[in-house]
């Protein structure tokens, strides 16, 4: 034999429904804003690597200039002294160090752009079956919810007969054989929830 739902307040059904509802908002706002934040991201992966690969092009010139420098002033001999090269020497060097620096840059962004890519493949399988739940089962969810909150609060509108009137009405039905039998109210307290 079955038992029943044992239900006690439909108020705790609505609340349940309200929370879920709010769950697939916030779970879609998430996944919208993780979606952009990843854009975000390879958008200015990419803004780097042109921004690092220009800056690549800039310091070879710059090193360029300053090894001619170098080499005119090292030409350069008064009477029999050699010519004093320090500040060309160490433009030179400091030209260098930045090509380097941004070389580094340009490789170490290359690097990150197909990770960043893999990354995102990892991230968005799941993402689309989390997506396709909020989209798709939370409805299907919803709507069993608000059948049931509908049904119970059918059920809690069934009133029982009140009256001596009432009761004898029925006594009498049955007894005459119009009725096949006494019909049971429901014992259920409105304010309370069905039980």
């Amino acid at each position: 034999m079955s038992q029943g739902a044992q239900v006690r307040s439909v108020d705790a059904i609505r609340d349940f429904l309200a929370a879920l509802q709010q769950f697939r908002e916030d779970g879609q706002e998430a996944l919208c804003s993780a979606d952009m934040e990843i854009r975000r991201m390879q958008d200015w992966l990419r803004e780097q690597l042109k921004s690092w690969s220009k800056e690549v092009r800039d310091c070879e010139e710059e090193l360029i200039q300053a090894k001619n420098e170098l080499s005119r002033r090292q030409t350069i001999y008064v009477g029999d002294k050699p010519p004093d090269c320090t500040e060309q020497k160490k433009r030179v060097q400091f030209c260098r160090a930045r090509l380097e620096h941004a070389e580094e840059k340009v490789a170490t962004t290359r690097r990150w752009i197909p990770e960043m890519d893999r990354l995102n493949d990892e991230y968005y399988g799941p993402a689309r079956q989390l997506a396709g739940f909020l989209d798709s089962n939370m409805l299907t969810a919803f709507a069993v919810l608000e059948r049931k909150i509908a049904a119970l609060e059918a059920y809690l509108a069934l009133t029982a007969p009140t009256t001596a009137r009432d009761a004898g009405g029925l006594q009498s039905a049955a007894s005459d054989g119009n009725a096949p039998g006494p019909t049971p109210s429901p014992a259920v307290n409105p304010t309370s929830g069905a039980k």
